[in-house]
């Protein structure tokens, strides 16, 4: 019997531009003790205890090649934490990874926009979407499905 694997995936909106970024997903938390100057004047620098909460994608690779750089592996961006999306291990009908949150349209639908519009969920440890008042398993439409959008893009 095979065993398909799932990506392991993540995607959010970036908190310095508000783009889409994909990667792994991490959560920093704590305090540190951090070395602090005021640009200009050496006499004042001075620790100070530091409180952070970052919500980070990274996507980085692991190199196989030489000539890598270190850099190629700390390409971290700070997100918003309301926006992270799981990739559900699906694609449309035109092989973009559909996520958690993301907003599709059947192309069997009967034509009214408002009804056909499918938001992906995840309930009881499955992906789906809302169904005339019960949820649906994803993997029933995804390949007669195009992404149209994301709840999170322009707020809706």
């Amino acid at each position: 019997m095979k065993q398909n694997k799932m990506e392991i995936l993540f995607k959010a909106k970036r908190a310095d531009n508000g783009e889409w970024v994909e990667g792994f997903y991490s959560v920093m938390k704590g305090s540190s003790s951090m070395l602090i100057s005021r640009i200009g004047n050496p006499e004042d620098w001075q620790y100070k205890d530091v409180e952070f909460d970052m919500h980070l994608i990274s996507n980085f690779t692991i190199p196989y090649y030489q000539g890598w750089d270190y850099r190629d592996l700390c390409n971290f961006h700070k997100v918003i934490p309301e926006t992270v999306c799981q990739f559900t291990g699906l694609t449309d009908k035109n092989g973009n990874k559909i996520f958690r949150g993301d907003n599709l349209i059947d192309e069997r639908s009967n034509g009214d926009f408002s009804d056909d519009v499918i938001e992906v969920s995840f309930v009881d440890g499955k992906f789906c979407y809302p169904n005339y008042g019960t949820l649906s398993d994803l993997s029933e439409v995804n390949e007669y499905s195009e992404i149209i959008g994301n709840i999170h893009d322009d707020g809706k």
